[in-house]
């Protein structure tokens, strides 16, 4: 059985009203499939190049913290998990086990995270 998680997202550059999706994130096999009220949207976790858990005020969707997810081929996914006290990292974890082979990193409101195959946090 696929896990499934009840989320919010955004994909970088998404305008208007509809930017933030409600939905769910699927993880099945090596894709990840995201689905909202008006679009979707899948990539194979080996496409993850680094997953990062900000939980910077600034930063959150409706005041969750997020899961930024960069992708190799430029584009970046922000997930908050609507699931409760763990299900973020959860999804992180699982990100990280099948596509990256780094953990998820935790960014703070100091710190800038370039993402790429060395991560390097400047302050």
């Amino acid at each position: 059985m696929s896990p499934t998680y009840a989320i919010l997202w955004e994909l970088d550059g998404a305008a208007g009203p509809w930017a933030t999706q409600a939905g769910r994130l699927e993880l099945s096999g090596d894709r990840v499939t995201l689905t909202g009220l008006d679009r979707a949207l899948s990539f194979g976790t080996a496409s993850v190049a680094d997953t990062v858990v900000d939980q910077d005020p600034a930063g959150r969707i409706r005041g969750l913290p997020v899961l930024v997810v960069h992708l190799r081929e430029g584009e970046t996914v922000r997930i908050a998990c609507l699931g409760g006290a763990g299900c973020l990292g959860e999804i992180a974890v699982r990100l990280g086990e099948r596509g990256s082979a780094d953990p998820p990193m935790l960014a703070s409101a100091r710190r800038t995270i370039i993402g790429g195959a060395q991560d390097r946090i400047h302050r």
